[in-house]
């Protein structure tokens, strides 16, 4: 147990160097008077759009996570997955990566609706690949009209390796929905060790959930990410950035997959490195491009002091309904 905790603090303080080494480097990088230039002529009307927009994408992502909990008969209500998320944007502000808060609201599933760990894991897993899903679809069709733009600020066989990957990513998804009874009745024959129970009960939540509900997590999946994009396009239009709307629908799928490593907190400077490589292929300056990725992280630190609060709000109520009941 020693040696876990150890090993623990250990992995954060490297997570923790990478951060901090990748955000001074990137500093550096800024021209400082011109970004201050650019903060101070920015267009508030579009940021206050693109921030307002959050709000409204998270009750997308919270209808999904509501409606695969249904399906496997647990009372979830969209307030209670709302919350949640906000309770898991709070720990991704400090967490690896930015899945982190999903380990969180795993718990908070767990908790609150007394299922299985699989189950839990399970939901929420099955939120991330549906999102994963419309993300390779957005850049199929991004790069599909822009291929020649991105071919020439990147490697043309990372482009050819990406789609495979993304392909094969889809054909996955497709496949395990399509035999996911088939695990079921293959497991069930099995002398179950504890990794298998896991699965079994993980593949049980993949077959509870209808083939209608799957189509609409899949639209939920799509408006929630086309919403995280748009805003992303309006902060950069706030600063001056003159790109076009489906360029982003390629160049922001790419800064999730990037900053989803667990190699910094919360994705810092990873997210800002990503945004500077892929922005300057269509002729986005440095200080541009790390003013849009800091805007970006700095609407979701707002997000996640929200989530702050209501983590605080919910912790007190456990207490003290700890402390009424005899």
């Amino acid at each position: 147990m020693i040696k876990f905790r150890i090993k623990k603090k250990f992995l954060f303080s490297i997570k923790l160097t990478i951060s901090i080494g990748l955000v001074v480097y990137l500093i550096f990088l800024v021209d400082w008077n011109r970004a201050f230039k650019i903060l101070k002529g920015v267009d508030k009307i579009y940021l206050i759009i693109g921030f307002l927009l959050w709000v409204f994408g998270l009750v997308f992502a919270s209808l999904r996570w509501h409606l695969i909990l249904k399906d496997n008969n647990l009372k979830f209500s969209m307030l209670k997955s709302y919350k949640g998320y906000l309770r898991g944007m709070f720990y991704n502000i400090f967490l690896p990566g930015v899945v982190g808060g999903d380990v969180i609201r795993i718990g908070i599933c767990r908790f609150q609706t007394d299922c299985e760990l699989g189950t839990a894991t399970a939901s929420v897993l099955l939120e991330r690949i549906s999102g994963i899903f419309t993300l390779f679809i957005f850049l199929f069709l991004s790069y599909s009209i822009f291929f020649d733009k991105f071919l020439a600020g990147i490697n043309f066989q990372f482009l050819k390796y990406l789609f495979l990957i993304g392909l094969l990513f889809i054909i996955f998804f497709i496949v395990l929905f399509l035999l996911r009874y088939k695990f079921t009745e293959w497991l069930s024959g099995k002398d179950l060790n504890r990794f298998l129970s896991f699965l079994s009960v993980g593949i049980k939540v993949f077959c509870s959930v209808r083939l209608g509900t799957l189509l609409i997590v899949l639209v939920l999946s799509s408006l929630f990410q086309s919403i995280d994009i748009f805003a992303c396009f309006l902060f950069s239009k706030a600063i001056g950035i003159k790109l076009s709307l489906p360029i982003f629908f390629g160049i922001v799928p790419l800064v999730y997959f990037a900053t989803v490593l667990p190699v910094s907190l919360g994705g810092l400077g990873v997210r800002e490195g990503a945004f500077v490589f892929l922005l300057s292929i269509f002729g986005v300056g440095t200080t541009e491009a790390i003013t849009l990725s800091f805007l970006m992280y700095f609407n979701r630190v707002i997000y996640g002091a929200a989530g702050g609060l209501v983590e605080f709000t919910e912790s007190f109520k456990v207490k003290k309904m700890a402390n009424i009941v005899p």
